[in-house]
């Protein structure tokens, strides 16, 4: 997954370099910025702002911030990719699917610089440029190439900008003087007027001469974001979570009639998911059978199948970015008018395909690591499902009590042994198995320590076999258990255990109490080790590639 934005007009390189940094959170492997007559600037690493000595006027730029999908991180495979004759030069978000047949069919003796598809994309629109105009060579590319890209590209002597776009987000926008092409709203400039979503297979220019295929119309540009500071994002937004719950307690009653009535009548659920959404989707399962008494199951999209199974469901979408490409094909797969989308993102592909969305209310997430967005999700589902019954959702009080007595009370000495483990396992019961699963997810990616969850009785089965004194096994408890028993095992086989007890004993929310600890441990862990927590390995905040 990559972050691409475009703007024409009058500006400095670093005016579009600090609207780039806001798509930062889907990859920071390189970067790069091509602007005016196709000069190019491309660097390895995290975005940097030019000096002021490089700091130029520019009437027109493309840029790109990489995450590594295809090719090794390396100032060679960093975009923008340029054609070979110097004619095009490219950024692209997406997976080139056809790459092979492509270069066997029009580039057989061509030597290629990188190992990017991109580079492909940009030598077959050079190619067409030869003998047809831009938008017939546009045409000719869309026909040919498979995949998902959203595109921006720039033609040597010609001051427009071009793009082309299929199952990759791309917004445009613009004021009276000036536009702008992002990945995501995020990334649109204060200044910005009106924007809109552009269709799948649209195509155009912004420049002198703007042209959009996509007929659709603009909506008023009021998006209000506020990008928290670079240093400890992450432990910020877990400390958000009091707030957020106290927020969605105030706000009273969000749901729809159209969505109430869609719980009521349905038979059963399928929740749909990816990472912490998927395990957000558990969750939220095991409350519509205690809650609603109706039978649900958690999917991750892509093993999405024999939904013909179920009688009458109505599907449950979670995603807090609203731009996860595995989960937006699945979803194009099942009837939109039987589905409910849980983001973050009220202005996101997601939300734009699916009518009847629930905004989480979490506020912008930065952090790769999703926390907050978790958090919230389950309780948006509780407060909704409690509706339904007609009850009062008295246990987020409760909720809100627990965390901060986490926070007031969490001890270092977890995180310092932990960051000495080769491995560590998480155990748990019903909701409180969830959260181990969670958990395990967080220390993998931001601690990078071989991790997972289990519940109480599986440890036994197989993986004890892994227990020695470079292991630590954590056991999370809402209620009365086995827990104990299952510890001493690991004891006796001189693994190092820990034991959290949830301060909150509600049915349906003292598990979600256990995130706090579950997060708390993942981020001061991965402090221990040295490591950035806001900026894991390989890692960025959606996945829009599948």
């Amino acid at each position: 997954m990559c972050g691409i934005y475009a703007q024409f007009g009058n500006f400095k390189l670093n005016d579009a370099l600090e609207c780039l940094k806001r798509l930062e959170y889907r990859g920071y492997d390189s970067f790069g910025i091509s602007y005016n007559n196709n000069e190019v600037r491309r660097r390895v690493g995290r975005i940097k702002l030019f000096n002021e000595e490089e700091n130029y006027d520019a009437i027109r730029a493309i840029c790109h911030t990489r995450w590594a999908t295809n090719g090794e991180v390396s100032l060679i495979n960093a975009h923008p990719q340029s054609s070979s004759d110097g004619k095009v030069v490219l950024v692209h978000n997406g997976i080139l699917e056809n790459e092979q047949i492509i270069k066997d069919t029009f580039f057989k003796n061509h030597i290629f610089k990188s190992s990017t598809d991109s580079e492909v994309i940009a030598e077959l629109l050079a190619l067409f440029l030869k003998d047809k105009s831009p938008f017939k060579a546009i045409l000719d590319v869309m026909d040919i190439i498979k995949g998902s890209y959203a595109i921006l590209f720039m033609i040597k002597d010609d001051n427009n900008i071009y793009f082309m776009k299929n199952k990759s987000s791309l917004l445009i926008g613009y004021n009276t003087d000036s536009y702008f092409m992002s990945s995501d709203i995020y990334a649109l400039p204060s200044e910005c007027k009106y924007y809109k979503h552009l269709a799948d297979k649209s195509y155009g220019r912004i420049g002198t001469d703007v042209y959009l295929s996509d007929e659709s119309r603009f909506l008023d540009f009021n998006f209000k974001y506020d990008i928290l500071n670079n240093t400890d994002v992450m432990l910020k937004e877990i400390y958000e979570e009091e707030m957020l719950a106290a927020n969605l307690e105030k706000c009273g009653n969000k749901f729809s009639k159209e969505i109430v009535n869609m719980i009521k009548s349905a038979n059963e659920f399928i929740i749909v998911g990816s990472g912490s959404s998927f395990y957000a989707g558990e969750y939220v399962g095991n409350m519509c059978e205690d809650i609603l008494k109706k039978r649900a199951k958690a999917f991750l999209p892509t093993e999405l199948r024999n939904t013909q199974l179920y009688n009458n469901p109505v599907y449950l979408i979670i995603s807090q970015s609203g731009e996860t490409a595995d989960l937006i094909n699945a979803v194009e797969h099942i009837p939109k008018d039987k589905c409910i989308l849980f983001t973050n993102r009220k202005n996101s592909s997601l939300a734009n395909m699916i009518k009847n969305s629930i905004d989480i209310m979490a506020g912008i997430e930065v952090a790769v690591a999703s926390t907050k967005s978790f958090n919230q999700t389950i309780l948006v589902a509780y407060l909704l499902f409690m509706e339904v019954i007609g009850e009062k959702a008295e246990e987020l009080d409760y909720y809100i009590e627990g965390i901060k007595k986490i926070k007031n009370n969490f001890r270092m000495n977890i995180p310092k042994l932990l960051a000495r483990m080769d491995k560590v396992f998480y155990i748990g019961q019903g909701y409180d198995y969830i959260i181990s699963k969670e958990g395990a997810l967080k220390l993998k990616e931001i601690a990078y320590i071989p991790t997972e969850g289990y519940s109480i009785s599986e440890l036994k089965h197989g993986s004890l076999a892994l227990i020695d004194t470079k292991t630590a096994v954590i056991g999370l408890s809402s209620s009365k258990n086995y827990m104990l028993a299952a510890l001493n095992e690991v004891k006796s086989r001189y693994g190092n255990i820990f034991y959290l007890q949830s301060p909150d004993k509600g049915k349906y929310l003292g598990s979600l109490v256990l995130a706090r600890y579950v997060q708390l441990i993942a981020y001061y862990t991965s402090k221990e080790r040295g490591l950035d927590p806001d900026h894991p390995r390989n890692l960025a905040k959606s996945v829009t590639v599948i």
